[in-house]
């Protein structure tokens, strides 16, 4: 629960900062040191997916990009604490104009919706087709091929899937699991694919290595584990941590994950929490 708490205030911490004129790399290191400062960890880099981006970027050691005005941003937060893992997001957007509060609604109302009918041994087929109907009656279209996720410890995404649409998931939900309930809503195809490079990694596998790359390695491991990391929070390590991150995705041994972007260029906005499913109902921990 206090990883829940600290990721609600990161997230609204997060929020806050969004605004014209700022860089994304001075947001993400603020809410990052706002979550080492309370006593935890991030669970992965600060996600600022911007317009049709609907997920997986973070800026990277130089990154020079500025918000702008107009701007729908995704501020995508995750904590931990000894690895018991909180998740979160919400959209911001940049400026006055509110042009697209209503898509930024229909993803909280779709989150809403769906946490208030969780229950223990509930197939998560039913969540799916609440999101789609709340989405579909707002006039927009869920993200198809996103969902939301089983979290156990030190593990951010486990076996069981939440779907934001109608399908046929066998999976059920049961008292003491935890999850990330996450609609995303788009004004354009409703389904995402790769768009470029996110600046999010995580460690995939082991391989022999030689001995200076190996105690790169073994650094990650003991820094990170299995839990996805930005090359900004390697530069600890040395100079040429960027040369060795770089090996080390040639080996396979790493792996970094794509921008996920709206396939006919559509906004997409976006609403999180973690939940832990009881036997009456569930508890949100990051609300």
């Amino acid at each position: 629960m206090n990883a829940g708490r600290i990721a609600r205030d990161a997230r609204n911490f997060g929020a806050g900062l969004i605004k014209e004129g700022k860089s994304y790399l001075e947001v993400a290191e603020q809410i990052e040191k706002f979550i080492t400062e309370k006593g935890a960890k991030p669970a992965f880099p600060v996600n600022l997916a911007t317009n049709n981006q609907a997920a997986h970027y973070s800026p990277g050691i130089n990154d020079k990009r500025k918000f702008r005005s107009g701007d729908i941003v995704k501020v995508d937060v995750g904590v931990h604490i000894d690895g018991y893992i909180a998740d979160t997001a919400v959209t911001v957007e940049v400026g006055n104009e509110q042009k697209y509060a209503a898509l930024i609604d229909a993803a909280h109302l779709a989150l809403e919706n769906a946490i208030a009918m969780i229950e223990n041994n509930m197939p998560v087929r039913r969540i799916g087709t609440k999101v789609e109907e709340t989405i579909r009656l707002l006039g927009f279209k869920p993200v198809s091929n996103l969902t939301g996720h089983e979290i156990r410890r030190y593990n951010l995404h486990a076996g069981k899937s939440v779907p934001n649409i109608s399908d046929s998931n066998p999976d059920i939900l049961y008292a003491g699991d935890v999850v990330a309930i996450e609609p995303f809503v788009s004004t354009g195809t409703g389904y995402v694919d790769s768009s470029g490079r996110g600046g999010i990694l995580r460690v995939m596998r082991e391989r022999p290595l030689e001995q200076e790359l190996n105690a790169f390695y073994v650094w990650l491991k003991e820094n990170f584990g299995y839990l996805p990391f930005s090359p900004r929070w390697c530069l600890e390590f040395g100079a040429d941590a960027e040369k060795k991150i770089h090996t080390l995705l040639r080996y396979g041994v790493l792996y970094e994950y794509s921008i996920l972007s709206d396939t006919g260029g559509g906004i997409v906005t976006q609403a999180e929490h973690t939940v832990i499913v009881t036997e009456k109902g569930c508890e949100v921990t990051t609300k």
